[in-house]
């Protein structure tokens, strides 16, 4: 269980990101709203789950003729690719991305002793950031990839001195540090992405923010970090891409 100060900060971020009220997270019934504040102009539909049933926020073209009918989603059908599909015709899903882990971690609950096995980057690890995005794939890097020019990056790297697993993390607010990692593709399994992820995680606590993790459950070496280091489950978000 997430302690409730780690609660109170996840649920200020997402009620700010979905413009609603804290409660609306944990609907007793599923939650159906028009985007709003930051989502206003975006054309998908997004999904959420930390309670009991669905907080859903759709696209104001797509409200009159989904909302009815998104208020009956459950939790186990938004989880659920081909049923999440079925359930929004007559529009049609070009894309639907999750559902995607969320979870949280702090000193006291994180395994952060893989830590030791990374550092932070610094310009002079400029050809090994590019070298690692030369061996990645386009999605792998976008889903994953960091800018150590720009956030906070740190890498574990093998006796050869390449960089073979780069996290960093975004501020989220005021007090939530959003953790990415990408590993080379032919040295996973190994724990390198752990050690980095750890290493974002740690450096992220000493300044007084909250660790997120967040990764689609379908991929299972990244989930299988966020067990290692003990990241606890806050809920799960889904993503519609609607065609046009």
């Amino acid at each position: 269980m997430l302690e409730q100060a780690v609660l109170e900060i996840a649920d200020r971020w997402w009620a700010r990101d979905f413009a609603c009220r804290p409660e609306a997270l944990r609907p007793a019934r599923t939650h159906v709203q028009a985007h709003a504040g930051s989502m206003i102009d975006a054309t998908g539909i997004w999904i959420l789950v930390v309670g009991p049933a669905p907080l859903v926020s759709l696209p104001q073209a797509a409200y009159d003729t989904l909302a009815e009918r998104a208020r009956d989603w459950s939790p186990a059908l938004v989880e659920d690719p081909a049923a999440l599909t079925a359930a929004i015709a007559p529009r049609r899903a070009e894309k639907i991305i999750g559902p995607a882990f969320i979870g949280y971690g702090t000193s006291d609950t994180l395994d952060l002793t893989p830590a030791s096995r990374a550092r932070p980057l610094t310009p002079a690890d400029d050809e090994a950031v590019a070298a690692l995005r030369a061996a990645c794939s386009e999605e792998a890097w976008d889903h994953g990839g960091t800018d150590p020019h720009a956030v906070p990056a740190f890498g574990c790297f093998d006796e050869r001195g390449r960089l073979m697993a780069l996290a960093g993390y975004k501020t989220w607010g005021e007090a939530i540090a959003h953790i990415a990692i990408v590993s080379a593709p032919e040295h996973r399994g190994r724990g390198l992405g752990t050690a980095a992820v750890a290493c974002a995680a740690q450096h992220a606590i000493s300044t007084g923010l909250l660790p997120q993790y967040r990764t689609l459950a379908a991929n299972a070496p990244s989930m299988g970090i966020a067990r290692k280091l003990g990241f606890e489950r806050y809920g799960f978000s889904v993503f519609v891409r609607l065609r046009t």
